[in-house]
């Protein structure tokens, strides 16, 4: 026996689960789909999806590599080089969200953002979604200490 699931149906023909209908169509329709159409099944082979974020952040390092580019270019290049590395979107790393992985690639981010650009603590908060500097401060030295990397802005005491 085939397992369904009640979704909202579009006129055109598109389908949404009730969590993904917030503010779509003002009439939709109540249809019944065969579940694998709604949650397709994961892919049983993680090497080529790991090969092509490999890549892409290759492709996001060499563009660093270029001097010419600064300021916020270099600043969007870095945020999104750490989210395609942790499998996150840019939002994810701007937004609020508290989740263990999403606050690693932020400090990371924080991390980069201050130690390959100018940027202050304040311009590095408000670029990353507002937030405040003593965030972003605490954020760098979190990074720091976990991966044994030098503080930016303190002399190195060895």
């Amino acid at each position: 026996m085939m397992k369904s699931v009640f979704v909202m149906a579009a006129p055109g023909g598109d389908t949404w689960t009730p969590a993904m209908l917030k503010n779509r169509h003002p009439r939709p329709q109540l249809a019944v789909v065969p579940v694998e159409r709604v949650n397709p099944p994961p892919p049983t082979d993680y090497s080529q999806e790991i090969n092509r974020l490999a890549e892409r952040v290759a492709e996001l390092e060499k563009l660093l590599e270029n001097k010419e580019v600064r300021g916020s270019a270099r600043a969007t290049i870095i945020t999104k080089s750490v989210a395609v590395k942790h499998r996150l979107t840019v939002n994810d790393i701007k937004g609020p969200f508290r989740r263990k992985e999403i606050v690693e690639a932020r400090h990371e981010a924080f991390y980069r953002l201050r130690t390959e650009t100018t940027m202050s603590y304040p311009a590095i908060g408000r670029f990353l979604g507002g937030k405040d500097h003593t965030t972003v401060l605490n954020g760098v030295s979190k990074h720091a200490r976990a991966n044994g990397l030098p503080i930016p802005g303190r002399p190195h005491v060895g």
